[in-house]
């Protein structure tokens, strides 16, 4: 059942991302510790982590590759124990210099069903991008 989110729900969610986005650790204590992450095999250092600790090495690998890297959440929905955020991943490849600004969507698990944002954390997350344009901005190609 999709549930409508408060103003205070979607401030919460804002500040996960400020916070990963300032490189601040404090987003990795909404994560669950063996909490299932998953970004596209395509893109570098992508495939399934299984911690947020161990999901460093896909996030600071982007940073490595893109100047300015930060995503900027614009839509949220959530339905029981799944929340998705679309948005758009901005940065600057260093690689080509290439600006982008790519769609992606989010998927978290929560751990609480139903129960209030606040009090959740997240027991998984998946990156869904388009990652021939990212790919591209990298100067890479993608397989095919």
């Amino acid at each position: 059942m999709t549930v409508s989110l408060s103003r205070a729900d979607i401030e919460w969610i804002r500040e996960v991302y400020r916070l990963f986005t300032d490189g601040d650790p404090e987003f990795l204590e909404r994560y669950e510790p063996e909490a299932t992450l998953v970004f596209p095999e395509p893109l570098p250092k992508g495939g399934t982590y299984r911690s947020p600790l161990e999901a460093l090495e896909f996030w600071n690998n982007i940073g490595e590759l893109f100047d300015g890297a930060h995503p900027e959440p614009e839509e949220f929905l959530r339905d029981g124990d799944r929340l998705v955020v679309l948005g758009r991943f901005h940065g600057r490849a260093r690689a080509t210099g290439e600006q982008v600004a790519i769609r992606f969507a989010h998927v978290f698990g929560l751990t609480g069903g139903d129960g209030p944002l606040r009090e959740q954390r997240f027991t998984s997350f998946e990156l869904i991008i388009d990652t021939a344009a990212a790919l591209s901005a990298l100067g890479e190609q993608g397989p095919g």
